[in-house]
């Protein structure tokens, strides 16, 4: 069974209507009545507050301002509803939907990395009532969906437990917006580093919004 679930930040929103824009599956559609018209998308064009979209235009019916319009993208099957700001001989101007309804991606590969690999990401800590601090980490696994870090317990880490945690970087490249985390686990152990005995904790963290396969592929490339 296919599970929706919304996307509402910019940042996701971008992501999806950036990849399904290489697409040739995308449709739009408005009911009138009982009958679904529906018109195949040519291309489009989007910006802060609206997308401007070419159609196949059909014999019997054009799209209707005042009347909401639906749109399924290819990338996770998202769909949205928004409203027409303007029609045009095969285009339409519609407001950039605020709102998209996409599949959840459950699959996805986990990537590991060896003790060796330096792998690091920048989290943010905070809370209402602390300053936020940034910290450099080093990523055990990742996945478009979470990631395993380990923090030095010198970094009082174990003061970063209920406060907010989010995703700034991944090696030196900043996110367009850092992704808020949910802490799942923490585990505290010891290790050795340069012949003296240190606490580390490890941390398992699934971001509320995926990456994209883009930003996961560039970081686990990285040197």
């Amino acid at each position: 069974m296919v599970e929706y679930r919304n996307a509402t930040s910019h940042r996701e929103i971008s992501n999806i209507l950036s990849t399904s824009s290489k697409s040739d599956e995308n449709i739009v559609w408005q009911n009138v009545g009982d009958v679904r018209h529906v018109f195949s998308v040519l291309s489009y064009q989007y910006d802060q507050t609206k997308m401007k979209i070419e159609v196949q235009e059909a014999k019997d019916f054009q799209p209707v301002a005042g009347i909401p319009i639906y749109g399924k993208l290819s990338f996770k099957q998202s769909v949205f509803k928004t409203d027409i700001l303007e029609v045009g001989e095969g285009l339409v101007q519609i407001k950039r939907p605020e709102l998209l309804k996409a599949v959840e991606l459950r699959g996805g590969p986990r990537f590991k990395f060896s003790k060796n690999q330096d792998k690091r990401v920048k989290l943010i800590f905070g809370s209402r009532d602390t300053a936020f601090t940034t910290i450099s980490v080093k990523t055990e696994d990742i996945s478009i969906k979470g990631l395993g870090v380990q923090i030095e317990i010198h970094d009082n880490s174990l003061d970063y437990v209920g406060k907010q945690i989010m995703l700034g970087a991944l090696g030196g490249i900043p996110l367009a917006e850092p992704i808020e985390c949910e802490l799942m686990y923490t585990k505290r152990y010891k290790g050795v580093v340069n012949n003296e005995v240190v606490e580390r904790a490890r941390l398992g963290l699934r971001l509320k919004e995926q990456l994209s396969s883009e930003e996961l592929d560039s970081f686990v490339k990285s040197e």
